[in-house]
């Protein structure tokens, strides 16, 4: 289901006739959006279909990288001829461990991410570092001409966008406002994405870390 798709159900299972006017069209896009946000935050430690893999390479006495995207979290950071990944660090513990091993001169141990970099210690000021960082990148903003494809849920699970968005809407103060619909809408919205949330950890064998610093 692409969000036109998803837009039109709104209409026929909440907006009602009026969809077809830009507000309501609009409305039910953020609502979309919204019930996206939730769902991208609860599964993308998950949800190994995001992630994205940056080959970078460090410049000789750089501890520092860039990541093509900005991550949502990390999953694995990897540095070539080591065996073992990276400890993910915060920054404050970053830096307490580097005040506190200042002359340590060794191969990469730990790192920790700011908005698209990642920095990394210690180092050998002479080499250059071949790392391999597995992240989930921020979730995109969904528009009307979003392809089902862009979507980062199973086809099957869809569905759980507009369960979401429904809820949100109504909740809503402007005009939709309906017990009824908001109770059942509630109870759909949290039985797909719990549905989602088991599928998600029955289909991978591994459960991705959802270790995320500022």
């Amino acid at each position: 289901m692409n969000v036109a798709e998803m837009m039109s159900l709104m209409r026929t299972l909440g907006i009602g006739a009026s969809y077809e006017d830009d507000y309501s069209k609009k409305t039910a896009l953020k609502y979309l959006n919204l019930a996206n946000d939730e769902i991208y935050r609860e599964t993308a430690g998950l949800n190994s279909d995001i992630l994205t893999n940056d080959i970078l390479n460090s410049t000789p006495g750089n501890s520092l990288v860039t990541l093509t995207q900005t991550p949502f979290l990390i999953a694995e950071v990897f540095v070539q001829g080591q065996s073992n990944p990276l400890t993910g660090m915060s920054a404050l513990a970053f830096a307490k461990y580097q005040f506190e091993h200042s002359n340590f001169v060794g191969n990469p141990l730990i790192y920790y991410k700011k908005a698209n970099t990642v920095n990394f210690f210690p180092i050998q000021s002479t080499l250059t570092y071949t790392l391999s960082i597995w992240y989930a990148p921020e979730r995109t903003v969904l528009e009307e001409n979003t392809t089902e494809a862009a979507i980062p849920y199973p086809l099957s699970y869809h569905s759980v966008l507009v369960d979401c968005a429904l809820y949100y809407l109504f909740q809503d103060e402007s005009g939709f406002r309906n017990q009824q619909k908001e109770n059942e809408a509630l109870r759909r919205a949290t039985k797909t994405k719990n549905d989602l949330i088991s599928y998600f950890k029955s289909a991978n064998r591994q459960i991705i870390s959802t270790f995320s610093n500022a």
